[in-house]
């Protein structure tokens, strides 16, 4: 797929920006942001030792200017409304912490959203393509680097931080004009409009705690007996984190905890044995062993189901031709496999079956995926039985 890039920008045509600390200002620049019809987004955050992530900066551009807000010195609680406005499209790139950070800070998620990282697969300009790809592959423009990693929370920022933030947006906004171009052009805009979409479905902080447990890698090793301790003790570590602000591991590890679960621990001598620190036996320790204790002793009824085997897809000739089915797929519309269907997305759909054993299409495949590639699965899958 051809897709030129802008030609004739200058990176010091794009520089400027307004400072905004005065909540007063903030509130009338909000009243005026609702007039437009897309605003590109981008947040500039901490997260050393904190399991929610400090907010530092927010940056918002239209097509004509850029602002900066300061979230450490004024009420932001205005954004709100912009935020989940209908008519105005936020423009972000690869927003996964972005949404996070909105959700956490304002109780909300930008939508309709549109992800220039998303956007940028269907035009054949890579997946998961880096921002500084990004510019380069739309607007010809070389961004700078050098405050990727700055101490966003210090005051003041300085001026080089100041001016690589504002040009995140004031270029991200050009991006996503020239995006929806060639869009439109091959038809595919609403491809990338209803993925977009979907990001707004992923497990965000809000994440039910009991659910945690099946996002350990191991947990389809275990039986119903040690996926009851692991549950209950993901459950509270997710339960304490939030709580105290800490990352996950600096409560208990993963691989402790799956230890935990797997041993059969008596006492707290034991607990250091199964990977504790001194510090986490000393301040979880009784807990941790009531908790694996009352979880072991849990009728197996009411234990968790075993986890299915992911699927590696090695030896099984079924999954490999599925697999090239999609690499072909993909190849003819000139786009990453991966923006096509993932591994995973792959074995969840051979895992969605019907009472009577057939296959049935996920919600993934029942949008712009269907006639693609979700109609051809199903085929390939009849073909074979």
């Amino acid at each position: 797929m051809s897709f030129a890039p802008v030609s004739g920008l200058r990176l010091e045509d794009l520089d400027g920006f307004e400072y905004i600390r005065d909540t007063a200002r903030l509130e009338e620049k909000c009243r005026e942001w609702l007039q437009a019809d897309a605003l590109a987004i981008d947040t500039e955050f901490a997260r050393f030792d904190t399991y929610y992530p400090d907010l530092g900066l927010i940056q918002i551009a239209d097509d004509v200017s850029t602002w900066l807000i300061d979230p450490l010195t004024l009420d932001i609680s205005c954004l709100k409304a912009l935020l989940s406005a209908e008519h105005v499209t936020k423009v972000l790139h690869a927003c996964s912490e972005d949404l996070e950070v909105f959700q956490h800070h304002l109780g909300v998620l930008p939508m309709p959203l549109f992800d220039t990282q998303v956007a940028a697969a269907f035009l054949g300009q890579g997946f998961s393509l880096s921002y500084q790809a990004l510019v380069s592959a739309n607007l010809d423009l070389e961004v700078p680097k050098d405050e990727t990693r700055s101490d966003w929370m210090q005051r003041p920022l300085t001026d080089a931080q100041c001016r690589y933030a504002a040009l995140d947006v004031t270029c991200l906004i050009k991006v996503y004009r020239h995006q929806v171009e060639g869009l439109t052009a091959s038809g595919r805009l609403a491809w990338a409009q209803e993925d977009c979409r979907l990001l707004l479905n992923m497990p965000m902080v809000a994440a039910d705690p009991e659910d945690y447990y099946l996002r350990v890698s191991s947990a389809w090793k275990m039986s119903r007996k040690e996926l009851s301790v692991l549950k209950t003790l993901c459950a509270w570590r997710e339960v304490e984190a939030r709580k105290n602000n800490k990352p996950r591991n600096r409560i208990i590890d993963e691989k402790a905890l799956v230890s935990v679960a797997r041993g059969r621990p008596r006492d707290k001598r034991d607990l250091g044995q199964l990977g504790l620190s001194p510090r986490q036996v000393r301040l979880y320790g009784a807990d941790v062993l009531l908790m694996a204790q009352e979880a072991r002793h849990m009728p197996e009824k009411d234990c968790p189901p075993l986890i299915v085997k992911p699927s590696t897809g090695e030896g099984s000739v079924g999954v490999k031709s599925l697999k090239q089915l999609v690499a072909s797929r993909a190849a003819e519309l000139e786009i990453p496999p991966e923006s096509l269907l993932r591994k995973k997305q792959l074995d969840e759909f051979l895992a969605n079956r019907e009472a009577d054993g057939s296959h049935r299409l996920t919600p993934l495949l029942q949008g712009w995926r269907r006639e693609i590639i979700g109609e051809p699965l199903l085929a390939a899958l009849d073909a074979s039985a």
